[in-house]
């Protein structure tokens, strides 16, 4: 009999924390995944099944006070994904960024989930080209890995 073994392989904290919760969760979920060498973008990190709802989350995280939304080059894709196929009798789609502002433990640090529409909102209404950390604790909701089930 074989056997196939697949590592995912996760780039930040920010990533490696959502996977873990989401193991443990009752969520049907995708880590989706292209080979680096190959040149092509997935349109989030994480495809999420829950009821009759489906999520893109994309994971980004950042090690000082400011995070530059330039960073988000999936936002196309996440917004594309929110606008097909969502009529009344078709299932909810929806796309979040998760935001961690690492400061030493996941205790000390600062998580946002935050829609694709309020990130561009907010993205279009900054007086400057980088998100605070204050600009964030004032624009969006902070939130525990816990949460993020409940809210999604």
């Amino acid at each position: 009999m074989r056997c196939i073994i697949l590592i995912l392989m996760v780039k930040n904290r920010c990533e490696r924390y959502l996977s873990k919760h989401l193991k443990q969760s009752k969520s049907f979920y995708l880590k989706l995944q292209t080979n680096q060498l190959c040149f092509k973008t997935n349109p989030a990190d994480y495809l999420v099944f829950k009821f009759a709802k489906r999520f893109l989350v994309e994971c980004k995280e950042c090690n000082g006070k400011y995070f530059d939304p330039r960073r988000l080059t999936q936002e196309g894709d996440l917004k594309n994904f929110v606008n097909y196929n969502t009529s009344y009798d078709k299932p909810y789609n929806g796309a979040y960024i998760l935001l961690l502002f690492w400061n030493k433990s996941l205790k000390k640090s600062n998580l946002f989930l935050i829609n694709i529409n309020k990130f561009l909102w907010a993205k279009t209404n900054c007086e400057k080209k980088l998100f605070s950390l204050d600009y964030c604790i004032k624009t969006f909701d902070k939130v525990s890995f816990n949460e993020v089930f409940a809210l999604l």
